[in-house]
Parts: structure tokens; sequence; C-alpha cells
């Protein structure tokens, strides 16, 4: 188990670009943005959220293989940490859920602006429907900043 210090669960909980990465047991990648990442109080796990139309092929390879990484990488400075794990459940999002989401949501479009991306197509990423929310243990954190250090464990 990867313990999450304060200082890291600072920066995964900040308007970070959040991307799970799922594959099929046969080895076939799949990635989508997620939304609203946060470090439970265990600091051992990590809660995501994810819009249902295109968690599916994630669902499915998570039922196949258990296996989870989430990318979080700051727009502005490009620092990225990349956590890999276990999946420890699957569920509808909750109300609090989807407020977590929708703020983590619009301060990552405030973000994007100040580095000139168009409002619109970052509006386009997250949908107006229901979230699925995802927990993981972190079994892993890597540094996936560009450069010489790029997949050092952290």
């Amino acid at each position: 188990m990867y313990e999450i210090d304060d200082t890291l669960k600072e920066f995964i909980e900040s308007p970070v670009a959040a991307i799970l990465g799922t594959a099929s047991a046969a080895g076939r990648p799949h990635v989508t943005y997620c939304w609203g990442p946060a470090v439970g109080d265990d600091h051992n796990s990590v809660a995501f959220h994810v819009n249902e139309s295109v968690a599916t092929q994630a669902l499915a390879d998570i039922v196949e293989t258990g296996r989870v990484a989430l990318t979080v990488a700051d727009p502005i400075t490009y620092r990225s940490i990349q956590l890999k794990g276990r999946c420890l459940g699957i569920s509808r999002a909750s109300a609090e859920d989807e407020t977590a989401a929708q703020r983590h949501f619009e301060s990552f479009l405030s973000v994007t602006a100040v580095i000139g991306d168009p409002p619109g197509t970052i509006n386009n990423l997250k949908r107006a429907e229901p979230l699925r929310r995802f927990v993981f243990a972190v079994e892993a954190a890597f540094d996936q900043t560009p450069g010489p250090d790029a997949g050092r464990p952290l």
C-alpha cells in the first residue's frame, strides 16, 4: 500500500487534469477524463468520478482485471503524477460527489482558460449526466512530469 502525504494530497485535489487508465485482460488500453479526485481519510485510497456513458469500457476492464491507473497533471506546469492500484468499488455518485466533481471541473476550466484553451473545448469533456464513483487502493505512485525523472517511483 502506498501512503499519500499531505503535499501529494493537495496536488491530487487541485484543479488538475485527471485521466483514468484501464486495460482489458488482453492488454488493450482505455483512457478517459475523470473529475473530483479525492484522497481518502486513510491516505491509501483515491476516489474519482467518470461520466456514466464513458465509464462502460472502464467498468468492463476493471471487472476483468481489477486494475486502475490515475494520472493527474497540472495544465500550467505539466507536473504529473501517476497512481496505480486495485479497484475497491464502483457506485453511482451521490449528490455530494456530483457537487465535488462539478467544483473540480469548474476549477479545471478556469486553469485551462489561463493557458489559452477555449472554454468550449474543455466544456465538451464533461457531460450533464450521472457520474460513476470509483475508489481504488493506491499501491504505487510515479513521477510522470516530462523530463529525466519521468517514470521514477515516488
